[in-house]
Order: C-alpha cells, then sequence, then structure tokens
C-alpha cells in the first residue's frame, strides 16, 4: 500500500526547517496512482413508480422516504399530476414533475438530491411519458443525460401506443448527444434471462419474459444499449418492482438501461422504501470515469490508419 506524504521536512529544534527532500518512489507512487486510478464521479441513480404525487401529502411522504437512503437522482413515474411542479427544499433537494394525460394518466419526473442541484441544466417532460434530465459537467462530475419513462400498460392500451411510445424515446434518445446516458422508468415489461448468444444486450440474470419484454429488448438493441438488471446476478427477493393486489404475484417491470456498460457497477432493489406504492425503489451504482469522454473525442479526432499494401515488382 502506498502511504503519503511525498515531501519529507526536516525541522530543528527552534522550529526552522534546516532540510526538505522528496521521497522519489513515493513521488513515482503517488503519479502512479492518478494513471491507474483517474478521478471517478460515483452516482446513485433509482427509478421508482409512485403510483402519484397529486398531492402535497404523497410528496411529503416521497422526500420523508428519500432522506432515508443514499441517492443522486431518482427518477420519478406515474405522477397522475394535472399541473407540473417545479419545488427547492430548503434541505437543497430539487423536484421537478411534470403533468399526465387528458385520462388522468402518466405523468414523469425527477428528484435531485443536493450534491448534484448545481449540475442540473434542465428537466423537460418531452410527453406525458417522456422525460428528459440534463445535468452539466462540474466538477469530475461529467455530462450526464437521464431518461425517465412510463410505459403503457395492458389492461386498457392499444399496441399502437406501446409502439408509439418507444418511437419517441427511441427518437428523443438518438437526439441526444450526451456522452453518458441512462434511461430509467416502469416499462410494464418483463425481461428475463438472455436466451442466444445474440442477446448481448441482454444480462445472464433475470426472471422471465414477457411480449413487452421483447419490444423493450428490441429498443435496447436498436440503440445499442445495455439492459442493467440482468447484468447482476441477485436473489428473488431483490430482483422484483410490482407486487399485486396481496401480494400474490411479483414481477420485474422498471428497469435501467445504460448506453455504456462499463460505467454500471451495480443494480437492486431497496426494500424499505414505503409510500404506500405497489412498486419498490429500484436503484444503480455508476461510476463515471473523467477520461472517458476525452478518449472518445480522441479516437474521433485521430482514425485509425488505413494502409494500402502495393506489390512490388519482382
Amino acid at each position: 500500500m502506498f502511504t503519503s506524504p511525498v515531501w519529507q521536512k526536516i525541522i530543528d529544534s527552534s522550529g526552522y526547517v534546516t532540510a526538505c527532500f522528496i521521497d522519489y518512489q513515493k513521488a513515482f507512487d503517488s503519479v502512479l496512482l492518478d494513471l491507474l486510478f483517474p478521478k471517478i464521479a460515483a452516482c446513485g441513480i433509482r427509478t421508482f413508480n409512485a403510483r402519484t404525487l397529486a398531492s402535497e401529502a404523497s410528496i411529503e411522504n416521497l422526500m420523508v422516504q428519500a432522506r432515508k437512503i443514499r441517492y443522486d437522482v431518482i427518477g420519478l413515474t406515474e405522477t397522475r399530476r394535472h399541473r407540473p411542479l417545479n419545488a427547492t427544499f430548503d434541505t437543497g433537494e430539487e423536484l421537478f414533475l411534470g403533468t399526465c394525460d387528458s385520462r388522468g394518466v402518466g405523468g414523469v419526473g425527477v428528484l435531485v438530491n443536493t450534491n448534484l442541484a448545481m449540475n442540473i441544466d434542465s428537466f423537460e417532460q418531452l410527453t406525458t411519458r417522456i422525460g428528459r434530465l440534463r445535468l452539466r459537467r462540474c466538477g469530475s462530475m461529467p455530462a450526464l443525460t437521464v431518461f425517465v419513462a412510463y410505459a403503457p400498460t395492458s389492461s386498457y392500451d392499444e399496441d399502437d401506443d406501446i409502439e408509439s411510445f418507444y418511437m419517441g424515446l427511441e427518437k428523443f434518445y438518438r437526439e441526444d448527444h450526451t456522452f453518458y446516458k441512462v434511461i430509467v422508468g416502469d416499462f410494464n415489461a418483463k425481461i428475463g434471462p438472455r436466451r442466444t448468444p445474440e442477446e448481448l444486450h441482454i444480462g445472464t440474470h433475470g426472471l422471465q419474459w414477457n411480449e413487452k419484454g421483447e419490444r423493450l429488448s428490441e429498443f435496447i438493441m436498436t440503440t445499442k444499449t445495455i439492459h442493467g438488471n440482468s447484468q447482476f446476478q441477485k436473489p428473488t427477493s431483490l430482483r422484483w418492482t410490482w407486487e399485486s393486489p396481496g401480494g400474490e404475484y411479483h414481477n420485474e417491470i422498471d428497469h435501467i438501461i445504460v448506453n455504456r456498460r462499463y460505467c454500471l457497477t451495480d443494480v437492486g432493489v431497496v426494500p424499505k422504501f414505503y409510500t404506500g406504492s405497489d412498486h419498490r425503489l429500484l436503484r444503480a451504482r455508476f461510476f463515471f470515469p473523467s477520461q472517458g469522454e476525452k478518449a472518445a473525442k480522441y479516437r474521433k479526432r485521430s482514425p485509425k490508419p488505413t494502409i494500402n499494401w502495393i506489390s512490388s515488382p519482382r
């Protein structure tokens, strides 16, 4: 293990520095550490279907629970609000809530913790089911875009609505050119473990598949993103995100999707987060290397040279 300080001082009895020299081995070790372990920004992104955030009491309940856990951003779905809300709390958190449709369905938003409040560039509700939070670069934290999505359910929504939702989400995703992008939300879809070697965008862990999971998988493959939930092995008790009335059925229908696999280090649920919703909060841990974006820009500026081999005459 490397220790510090690098500089060593010799002080006489009167308190004056009589000699000063550098421990070259420790100086070398310090530089080596900076090269091997560059500055990395840790970020905790969560997603939660609140079922409703239309009243002050429901918002207060959400804030009480949020202050009990560690998070940086919580994507919120099914707000069911008829008026948008942008609130800054005394403790520094910022809450953005969008509106639902004319039927009282949908609505998305985000809760940003105090430590990232200065990074907020904008939050836009693109549709009643899709929102976009943009965080600007600040300190070790790189620029980041977080999409919050709430897909139509299978109870009364037609297939056209589901297709329209995914077409819109793909459009907004492709229009955003941020290096790091994360998509979170309630997709009302079940994705199980990888079934074929071609499904590299899906991990090897999960509960089960359904038809809407197939459509979500198609979206992930088309956008060349990664399904986060299935990348990590968890017991069933830490996988399901929705519980049926009476607790008979449990499904994993809330999902984390990311465009760069190496930044994602863990995905799992937070069991003790009670607001009266039938969903559980899903958390993801990210580490964003500061050099990642720079390396990508360098590769674009410096493409690999092509060599035309010309056979010499014999």
